[in-house]
């Protein structure tokens, strides 16, 4: 009634902002990425829940805001829409029959989120910093759409200038006034008004368009708002650069070119103390093949749990048919017909040069990263590095080891996944195996390789003894070990701290330009326009 809500220059608003939340949605789950990795939910399955994720919160704010008048029915969808998919994510991914059927490695992915810290940083930076754009945008709108109106007012009629108002405004105060005499008189009405019980007409508050509303947007201080939630995000944002900088890193960089290691190396890191660069020493050679010792001085004091993690890329295990390469009933050990999983599987994958079924099989599981370290006077602890939901729901079928003809796990990867392992970490069972089935959802892969439990000293001498074996070389690639403490946060990582930054720069920048446009509109109702 009021002309806000649908019309030629509120769509033309309306696909800017949505222009606008794509990148802030892109900008900050991109940024958030690499912590959201250290923290073991940068899969694809968990990092696309945390996005999408955020799309709803952003979604369901951008119906809040398209509404600018609010009741109990707009409200009551907005949270029935939130609790609706709070109920998908409980009752499908945390619900192992239900996933078992549908998608298998969605399995328990919506309670790792939620222990995450960043994943909630995102879900509220999103729509903050969405919301303070579209308030800016709206604001503008609203200024230049009184000065256009005032301008074609002055045109048809020049000679009275006096009292000149926008069609838009006058609009608005007329309807205002309607407003208002409509609930003057609207006992009168009601009791005056003729019914007709048997005419088919409903005459309901809902179906009149009588219920009483609010429109918190359009009074708002956009100012005072901007100003408070650019300060909020930048607390969030120091607080995030300070736990960043808290974390030590050694990140040894032993095969491949020199730009996929900067390209791999999260913000803030310090290249000179950081980053040691030891391809030639580890060269492969006839003499060498592949293996190397290096030896490394500690930048800073690294309080244990020290996280051992390797770095592979450009890797992109995020390709459709690298995602659905597996059988995920032959992972749960059940006997799988071969035409089932010719399906799947292409023949490479399925059958290795010995004419031997491979098992499992699939893109995912005939390419583990089989490269081995070891830190001279240390072990290395590899238990809890996997998903405790992933190693459940693996399991090695009935006659393992025992069928002729097949080529398992450790046949392929004797170092990784060794034949005379503990029961328990056999076969699909294996941690390190589990945590490569996690494909990665962006163009790299860091997966964790261990824990060390000790501390390491600041100028302590470190040697790590390399067995490098995986080839990087026919896709151009780069590998790299990182001992690195972690927090809350996740690990060494300046980019999303300074993309906090960034958006509380937006929000105050936006607070300035709507109270200088507040400022104009006042100063020309002072003037009589």
């Amino acid at each position: 009634r009021e002309g806000r809500d649908l019309n030629a220059s509120k769509i033309g608003q309306a696909l800017l902002s949505a222009f606008t939340h794509s990148i802030i949605l892109e900008g900050i789950t991109l940024f958030a990425f690499p912590s959201m990795d250290l923290k073991g939910v940068g899969d694809y399955y968990a990092f696309g829940t945390a996005a999408y994720s955020c799309l709803l919160v952003c979604m369901n704010y951008r119906v809040a805001f398209l509404n600018y008048t609010h009741n109990k029915y707009t409200v009551g969808s907005i949270f029935l829409s939130f609790a609706l998919y709070a109920f998908y994510l409980v009752a499908y991914p945390c619900q192992k029959l239900v996933t078992s059927i549908l998608a298998p490695n969605m399995y328990m992915v919506p309670w790792r989120l939620v222990q995450v810290p960043i994943f909630w940083l995102c879900l509220l930076t999103v729509p903050a910093t969405a919301m303070i754009i579209d308030m800016m945008i709206h604001t503008m709108h609203e200024h230049f759409d009184d000065w256009v109106g005032k301008v074609a007012f002055l045109r048809r009629d020049p000679t009275n200038n006096k009292d000149v108002r926008s069609p838009r405004r006058e609009g608005r105060e007329e309807y205002a006034r309607l407003t208002a005499d409509d609930s003057s008189k609207s006992t009168e009405e009601d009791d005056d008004a003729p019914q007709f019980p048997d005419s088919g007409l409903n005459y309901s508050d809902f179906a009149q368009q009588k219920l009483t509303g609010r429109q918190p947007f359009v009074h708002l201080n956009v100012s005072l708002v901007a100003f408070v939630v650019g300060f909020l995000i930048a607390l969030v944002g120091c607080a995030n650069l300070l736990a960043s900088h808290a974390n030590s890193q050694i990140r040894i960089h032993y095969e491949g070119g020199s730009g996929g290691s900067m390209f791999a190396d999260p913000l803030g890191t310090n290249s000179e103390m950081e980053v040691f660069s030891v391809q030639e020493k580890c060269k492969r050679s006839a003499a060498s093949a592949g293996l190397c010792s290096v030896t490394v001085t500690v930048p800073e004091d690294m309080k244990p749990p020290i996280l051992l993690y390797y770095a592979l890329g450009p890797f992109y295990q995020n390709y459709n048919n690298y995602l659905k390469s597996e059988v995920s009933k032959e992972l749960m050990g059940a006997d799988v017909d071969e035409a089932f999983r010719a399906n799947l599987c292409v023949k490479q994958t399925r059958i290795d040069a010995n004419g031997d079924s491979i098992v499992p099989c699939g893109m995912k599981a005939t390419s583990v990263f089989n490269d081995t370290f070891k830190v001279e006077g240390f072990k290395i602890h590899k238990s809890g590095i996997a998903w405790d939901s992933d190693i459940d729901r693996y399991n090695n079928p009935a006659d393992y080891k025992t069928r002729e003809g097949v080529s398992w796990l450790y046949d392929r990867y004797p170092l990784v996944v060794p034949e005379d392992a503990p029961l328990e970490e056999q076969g699909v069972k294996n941690e390190q195996f589990a945590v490569w089935m996690r494909p990665s959802a962006l163009w790299r892969v860091w997966n964790p390789y261990g824990y060390l439990q000790d501390e390491l000293k600041r100028g302590q001498n470190l040697t790590v003894h390399i067995d490098s074996v995986y080839p990087v070389h026919p896709f151009n690639g780069y590998k790299q070990l990182v001992l690195t403490t972690t927090g809350a946060i996740g690990g060494r990582d300046d980019a999303f701290g300074y993309l906090l930054m960034f958006s509380a720069v937006l929000c105050w920048l936006a607070a300035l330009l709507t109270c200088i446009l507040k400022q104009s509109s006042l100063g020309m109702k002072s003037e009589g326009m």
